[in-house]
């Protein structure tokens, strides 16, 4: 990981800012009226490979990837921000005691730079109160639309302040908990002969079917395993009402268990209260 300060000449001279990170948290403390950025970045080697060129400051660097030496990376040392499209996006606890530009950049293996740019806005009440975001990959407010969320190759979070000559501000922020993240929907098939509570054993191999709101046709499909469990792990699951099925719906069942279960999931809170 890298952290990286930058300012603007409209910064006073010998302002001084305070970058820190520890365990999932980081931070930067902004004096008063200064123009720059701090960057926190996940990527290669900043000299190329080749020690004697100049540091280039806070440019992204794609070789050999934020993936070299990770077990699950891909072979050209990118990671798949997707892990197999159990992954649906990006998640990220922000607090801040003023207002603040943040933005999230990646490049992936094709070199294709992909950008998210968004304000902290703490309103009123939620000076220094953490404000979840989640950011989903096909969300349109990203700047690349070909962008490979299977190959991402360096990642980094940008913090900006700006100095307007008349709202004079030393933002502090902080971020923590970023996060690739998901819904995932599971449960299980149990065999009760006696309709008590007491199962007997579990339903291996059962078909199990994902449906959307009213749409009659499946989502999606998977099978229960040796325990009976079962899980949909895909992108296309947001918050929403969902309903899941067994897909033989004429086996005998017990009076207290239907074939189908309809339930809804709730949104990444994005209102300073905690995730749902």
């Amino acid at each position: 990981r890298d952290t990286i300060l930058g300012y603007e000449s409209a910064s006073p001279q010998n302002s001084v800012a305070v970058m820190t990170v520890v365990g999932d948290a980081a931070s930067i403390a902004f004096p008063l009226n200064y123009a720059g950025g701090a960057y926190f970045q996940w990527d290669g080697d900043d000299t190329g490979g080749n020690t004697s060129t100049a540091f280039p400051g806070a440019r992204l660097n794609i070789t050999p990837g934020i993936g070299q030496g990770v077990a699950f990376a891909n072979p050209d040392n990118s990671i798949d921000f997707t892990f197999g499209g159990q992954a649906s996006g990006i998640f990220i606890s922000v607090k801040a005691d003023h207002d603040v530009q943040y933005f999230l950049d990646a490049i992936d293996s094709n070199s294709e730079v992909n950008t998210y740019e968004f304000l902290v806005d703490i309103g009123t009440g939620n000076a220094d109160q953490e404000i979840p975001f989640f950011f989903r990959y096909d969300d349109t407010n990203w700047s690349s639309a070909i962008f490979d969320w299977t190959l991402v190759r360096a990642f980094q979070v940008r913090i900006f302040t700006f100095t307007d000559g008349e709202n004079a501000q030393a933002v502090d922020t902080e971020f923590r908990l970023l996060r690739v993240a998901g819904y995932q929907i599971s449960g299980n098939v149990a065999i009760d002969c006696l309709c008590d509570g007491s199962f007997e054993a579990f339903s291996e191999n059962e078909q199990m079917d994902l449906f959307v709101g009213s749409n009659p046709t499946a989502l999606t499909s998977t099978f229960t395993d040796v325990n009976g469990n079962y899980v949909f792990a895909d992108s296309r699951i947001t918050s929403g009402s969902y309903t899941v099925c067994l897909n033989d719906r004429t086996s005998p069942r017990c009076a207290s268990s239907p074939a189908c279960r309809t339930f809804t999931i709730l949104p990444f809170q994005n209102d300073g209260n905690d995730i749902t």
